[in-house]
């Protein structure tokens, strides 16, 4: 082959193998193909379900959940009486679950329930057609008095868990239950003394649930295995005293003796609508969340607020003889109010205040508004704006107290002021008091941090006084005593320097300011 003929060869091939890319532009490769779909997939929550269900009889379990039915509800107990329940725990979901069930006291038991004995059974035992003459015998186990179960006395906690049978699910068909049976009965050597007596508590059954590891993932079924049942008290109670359990302050109130302590559960706010009726020591009717705090009671906030919207209202009524603590009081925007009406002999420590209060009044004060004998303050920090009608130039008022009366010894001890006081006259701790009040006023590390403002222009005649909105002698009634560190000075009207100038007491100055007005 010549030369020539080599060239025109390789040309054509070249040209023919543009031509045959040139075809491909545009096509696809014809590849062996098949297809598999996956319909249906199914990404969907389980049911988590639990029920509590009372026997009643002809008419089958019924629902707690849907109606509230209690398993007890009869009122004319005698000796030898005794009171057959059935229980059980259901779930209608499918999920398999882990509950605990435990009885509440609601409120304190009397000695009623010490002469009823409870017995248990974790199964549905049948009750017999004639009276049994040995309950235990049918397989009960007595458990002790109800005052016993009610106080806590005796555990009575049940831990179990449900697994639900899958070919019964239809959303609300049981797909597995557990069974109790409880039976109360009076005792026979029960007496007159145990006529006309109630309990003195409602008693709760709560039941709480959670996943149990039951169900498997793609490994095991231990997914769920740190699932925790949360121990909460039902949502409604807000106090406690000794082991019973209380829906409102006022019911509390009014259930605590003297050494009980009334512990509060949790943060609340509240308003008009909570307060109740309450009668003051001069017989005047007005309103508070807590009517009265009986002598030898506590009041323990343990560290919870209470949200006060109260307009004429206050958060505590009377205190005789009561105690006050660890408690923040917030009020809302407040009207004419205080966290506490009248008071004798009370005790305040380590409760804060804060918020606002409108005043159109005069002789108020944000802790007590009429405190008589004794009076102690103690840790307490003082953050609310109280402050009167710009116009007001003459309403006494404290930023501390109302109206001082009675005798005794007023202590205030490290105590901060640290808001706003604007009023005609005002202090930093009483606003007024009465002709023949003979209280020993006793201050160490009380500090105004905070602003103080009397309209009334030049009061006091220049002077600064923290003490009293109003400052004359009134038959020389009060005395005042600052005491820094190892060193204390009582002052009285009579002495040289007028013990409402504290302008040089380092125990009472501090930070703030206290102002006239121009």
């Amino acid at each position: 082959m010549t030369k020539k003929t080599q060239r025109r060869t390789l040309v054509l091939s070249i040209i023919a193998l543009a031509v045959c890319f040139a075809m491909l532009v545009g096509s696809t490769f014809a590849w062996f193909t098949d297809t598999v779909s996956s319909n249906g997939n199914i990404i969907k929550s389980g049911t988590l379900n639990i029920d509590l269900l009372v026997d009643r009889g002809d008419d089958g379990y019924v629902s707690v959940k849907q109606n509230g039915d209690p398993v007890f509800d009869y009122d004319r107990w005698e000796p030898g009486y005794t009171e057959w329940g059935a229980v059980k725990v259901v779930t209608t979901g499918n999920l398999a679950l882990k509950y605990t069930m435990k009885i509440y006291a609601e409120g304190q038991v009397s000695k009623l329930a010490e002469v009823i004995d409870v017995f248990y059974a974790p199964n549905e035992i049948t009750k017999p057609d004639t009276r049994p003459q040995d309950l235990e015998a049918l397989g009960l186990v007595k458990l002790g008095t109800l005052k016993d179960v009610l106080d806590g006395g005796i555990e009575t906690t049940v831990n179990d868990t449900l697994i639900p049978d899958l070919t019964k699910y239809d959303g609300t068909t049981v797909t597995d239950e557990d069974f109790a049976s409880i039976v109360l009965h009076m005792k026979e050597e029960a007496g007159n003394e145990y006529q006309n007596l109630s309990i003195g508590a409602n008693f709760k059954i709560q039941i709480l649930a959670t996943q149990y590891t039951y169900e498997e993932d793609s490994w095991d079924e231990q997914y769920d295995a740190d699932a925790k049942i949360e121990d909460s008290l039902p949502e409604e109670y807000v106090a406690e005293i000794d082991g019973g359990y209380y829906s409102s302050l006022a019911d509390a109130a009014a259930a605590a003796t003297s050494g009980q302590t009334i512990k509060l559960l949790k943060d609340l706010t509240l308003g008009n609508n909570d307060a109740v009726e309450f009668t003051d020591f001069w017989g005047d009717t007005f309103e508070a969340l807590i009517p009265e705090l009986k002598s030898g009671v506590t009041l323990d906030g343990d560290g919870h607020k209470i949200t006060a919207a109260l307009n004429g209202k206050m958060v505590i009524g009377n205190i005789r003889g009561a105690t006050v603590k660890n408690l923040t009081v917030s009020f809302d925007s407040a009207e004419e109010s205080t966290l506490t009406w009248n008071s004798r002999d009370a005790v305040f420590d380590n409760v804060d205040l804060e918020g606002t209060i409108s005043l159109n009044s005069q002789n108020n004060g944000a802790y007590v508004i009429y405190p008589i004998d004794n009076t102690t303050l103690t840790g307490c920090t003082n953050k609310t704006t109280i402050k009167t009608p710009e116009s007001d130039t003459a309403r006494y008022n404290g930023a501390t107290f109302g109206y001082l009366l009675g005798t005794g010894t007023m202590t205030v001890k490290d105590y901060s002021f640290e808001g706003t006081m604007e009023s005609g006259k005002a202090a930093l701790l009483i606003g007024n008091w009465s002709y023949g009040t003979k209280v020993d006023v006793v201050l160490e590390n009380v500090k105004n941090n905070g602003t103080i403002v009397s309209r009334a222009t030049n009061y006091y005649h220049g002077t600064y006084n923290y003490i009293t909105a109003d400052y004359w002698d009134k038959g020389g009634c009060l005395t005042v005593t600052y005491v820094d560190g190892d060193t204390s000075t009582t002052y009285t009207a009579n002495t040289a320097e007028k013990w409402y100038d504290v302008s040089t007491q380092s125990a009472v100055v501090g930070t703030g300011t206290f102002s006239f007005a121009i």
